[in-house]
């Protein structure tokens, strides 16, 4: 990624990738909290508030989905840079150092899973992200067509079982109170089984519902909106962005209402799940591509710049700070903190993330004043080219 010299601009990819860090984690703070692992009943208590009821509402309407396909589509993005940066400095190598990137990414998403949480997404992202250099030297209309494919995928498949052709081999275990005794009183042992058990569910169940589909055509749609120019639209082009912002933001918003709207019993529940894949295809995917367009606009003016350069720290921290969602979290939630799993309502677990972020930012900002990198940023730098990085500033 290419950082713009003048003070009056900030880097849009940073901004973008601290704006969905930011909705990942008030996606992940139900399940961090253990609202979504608590019975019906925990969980009716846990919401019973009006503004449980108002927040949970605006996730499932503006956040669900949409923060980590951007996350997906910004990594793709990012691999199409190394890759097109290694081509024009003509740097020996790329693939075992690319690999290594990735072996190293697969062993922070696992030392997370395992001793925090179980729904980590980087060890997915490092074992779809080898796929990636099968495309290397791919035309830009088998990127484009490949990635609609696998998008489209899930709806295949989902097809296909409502027509009983097909089972779905894996589902996540349906929420018990020992789920939350473990997580507030359970003690190491127990934790630890309890998240081996659900890692090996978890991705079984991402595998079987074509989520790992998904995840993967997006990470092409970046490798592909990377080399054909999508950042420079990015940066300049406020025609296309406008277009982009009004087209895919009343198609995603649309139909994110209707699947609010069934949600909540506003119109009759359809039971079908090629239905549900197809609403989840126009409501995500349009909406995500809105918000793209929408921080994109904010960094080229002047007064939303103000505002947004303070994403941009997190950005740059993305990992460090991915990683600090749970350890916060679990401060807070998990046996070795306060206990407090499924016992929070949710407007204080909304709180929690809302002051999560605020840390972060100011956070993130102080650090990158002394620091070149993330702390984790800079183990994964230092072990992908097996020499230490630059860490202080003063250093060259």
């Amino acid at each position: 990624m290419t950082s713009t010299p003048s003070d009056q601009r900030i880097e849009v990819l940073d901004v973008l990738r601290g704006f969905a860090l930011g909705g990942i984690l008030l996606a992940n703070i139900l399940w961090l909290s253990g609202y979504l692992l608590a019975p019906a009943t925990v969980r009716a208590a846990l919401h019973a508030h009006p503004l449980d009821q108002c927040f949970l509402f605006f996730t499932r309407l503006l956040v669900h989905g949409k923060s980590y396909s951007i996350f997906s589509f910004l990594f793709g993005l990012g691999v199409a840079v190394q890759m097109l940066r290694a081509e024009e400095r003509q740097e020996a190598g790329f693939i075992a150092r690319y690999g290594r990137r990735l072996f190293v990414l697969f062993l922070i998403g696992w030392a997370h899973a395992y001793f925090l949480w179980w729904g980590d997404i980087l060890r997915f992202y490092a074992l779809i992200g080898a796929f990636l250099l099968l495309f290397r030297r791919a035309s830009d209309r088998t990127l484009l067509t490949v990635a609609l494919l696998s998008l489209l995928a899930p709806v295949l498949l989902a097809a296909l079982r409502d027509a009983g052709w097909m089972e779905m081999s894996a589902a996540m275990s349906r929420p018990t109170d020992k789920t939350l005794v473990v997580l507030a009183n359970g003690g190491w042992a127990a934790f630890r089984d309890y998240n081996l058990a659900m890692i090996a569910e978890h991705a079984l169940t991402n595998f079987s519902n074509g989520r790992m589909l998904k995840i993967f055509g997006l990470f092409l749609l970046g490798l592909y909106c990377g080399r054909s120019g999508f950042l420079d639209r990015l940066r300049g082009d406020r025609t296309y962005l406008r277009q982009l912002l009004l087209w895919s933001g009343l198609i995603g918003i649309s139909a994110s209402l209707l699947r609010v709207a069934e949600t909540y019993g506003v119109i009759g529940r359809i039971e079908s799940d090629l239905f549900d894949q197809v609403l989840y295809l126009f409501a995500v995917y349009p909406l995500a591509a809105a918000y793209v367009a929408l921080i994109a606009l904010g960094c080229q003016r002047a007064g939303s710049q103000r505002a947004l350069r303070w994403l941009a720290p997190v950005g740059k921290m993305a990992l460090s700070n991915y990683l600090f969602h749970s350890i916060a979290a679990a401060a807070v939630f998990h046996w070795w903190g306060l206990g407090l799993a499924g016992r929070v309502p949710l407007r204080y677990c909304y709180a929690l993330a809302l002051l999560i972020l605020a840390t972060q930012t100011i956070g993130s900002a102080l650090w990158l004043r002394r620091f070149h990198y993330g702390p984790l940023e800079w183990i994964w730098r230092t072990l992908t080219r097996l020499q230490p990085a630059p860490l202080w500033r003063s250093e060259r």
